[in-house]
């Protein structure tokens, strides 16, 4: 296999714990960076020498966390320089850190400037909202003013790609001000954005808070019209709506999010990362095994404190069947869908023979059929999820 593959590395430290996160973060006073960096610098070499990497290239890499940003520019530098000796880096390859405002040590140009330096070429800034009463409620650590400083301290550093997160349905928070953060992110110019609606996780403290009646979640009924106002708005300024939360400017669409939702194989590192790899085989047999996915270990201390080749957690083979319904899971959130003839393809069956309820949420508006695609239709994107569980769930 010569395909090249996405790579995720995941830096689990954070300045404080926001109280909606459920990824696996821990808010330290000190990073162990050295400590850490040297586990991934090992664990990626072992991964360099399995079958299933070897002779491939790297597409794609995405710092995740956590804080990547609290990591310093040479640590990532060094780790990017090792991706390179041991698969090597493509050329156009999208090389992207999440960077929160108000995290950086010292001088945030000076920082984002090293982080360029390194080899990084897109950053993506959780600037979640511009209201500093919302941003208090989401527990963010940076105010409005951090935000654009941070996206100005990118921009002066050469970052020509950038992406902003926002946050939408926060507790108390109307419409209108909802439309207001589109507008501030669209006058700071970046090429994508993320707009999510805030989710109540298990285990959560907001979610913690909603059940003692603390907080009061958003109305289903205004949740959709700031999804619609997301769309509306973000589109009018010439973004392209290509996946139900995301946007972008022509041709910079997340090169690394679209290997997940077109479900490629990507490697992951480090504490609690979850990576995929093998895909469906051709013409396999019923019992053949449709790739294989992993989780590390989620505590840092028992991740770092592993035995080469001993950072998996878990580990499962996909059936057929399973292959199946998580193709079409992360297939249909984007707004192209799914090609039919890839999916015959992949699959050895028509996507209608496979999820039978496609014809029906067809007949009802939710789905549309085209000659080479099934995607959502306007009122099925509106409600996004729930319809795509129902399809992928046969």
């Amino acid at each position: 296999m010569t395909d090249p593959f996405s790579l995720y590395v995941h830096l689990p430290y954070c300045v404080r714990r926001c109280p909606y996160c459920d990824f696996n973060t821990y808010a330290v006073e000190r990073v162990p960076e050295a400590r850490y960096v040297e586990t991934l610098e090992r664990e990626v070499t072992f991964a360099a020498a399995q079958p299933q990497w070897q002779g491939r290239r790297i597409s794609t890499v995405f710092f995740g966390g956590g804080t990547p940003s609290l990591f310093s520019p040479a640590s990532l530098g060094s780790l990017l320089e090792t991706f390179d000796r041991l698969f090597g880096i493509e050329f156009d390859a999208e090389l992207t850190m999440e960077a929160n405002p108000g995290s950086f040590e010292g001088s945030a140009a000076e920082r984002l400037l090293g982080f360029r330096r390194a080899g990084l070429n897109r950053i993506s800034i959780g600037a979640q909202t511009f209201d500093q009463q919302h941003l208090t409620t989401l527990g963010r650590i940076h105010s409005p003013h951090d935000t654009v400083a941070a996206v100005d301290a990118a921009r002066a550093a050469g970052f020509d790609n950038l992406s902003c997160d926002l946050i939408a349905a926060i507790p108390g928070q109307t419409l209108q001000e909802w439309r207001d953060d589109l507008e501030r992110v669209v006058a700071l110019g970046p090429e994508h954005v993320s707009a999510y609606s805030l989710t109540y996780e298990e285990g959560t403290p907001l979610t913690g808070m909603k059940k003692a009646g603390l907080i009061q979640p958003a109305e289903e009924d205004l949740e959709l019209e700031m999804f619609r106002a997301a769309h509306l708005n973000l589109t009018a300024a010439g973004f392209e709506h290509y996946e139900i939360s995301n946007f972008a400017r022509p041709g910079r669409a997340s090169r690394h999010n679209l290997a997940y939702w077109t479900w490629r194989d990507y490697l992951a590192l480090g504490a609690g990362a979850h990576g995929f790899a093998g895909g469906p085989p051709h013409q396999a047999s019923p019992g053949a095994c449709w790739g294989r996915r992993y989780a590390n270990h989620r505590l840092p201390e028992t991740y770092m404190s592993a035995k080469d080749g001993a950072w998996h957690a878990t580990e499962e083979s996909l059936t057929r069947e399973m292959a199946i319904a998580e193709y079409l899971l992360v297939g249909l959130r984007l707004l192209e869908g799914i090609s039919r003839s890839r999916f015959a393809a992949l699959f050895g069956v028509s996507i209608e023979a496979a999820a039978p309820r496609v014809t029906e949420l067809e007949s009802s508006g939710l789905l549309v059929v085209e000659e080479d695609r099934v995607r959502l239709s306007e009122h099925g994107l509106e409600l996004g999820d729930a319809v795509i569980v129902r399809i992928a769930a046969g």
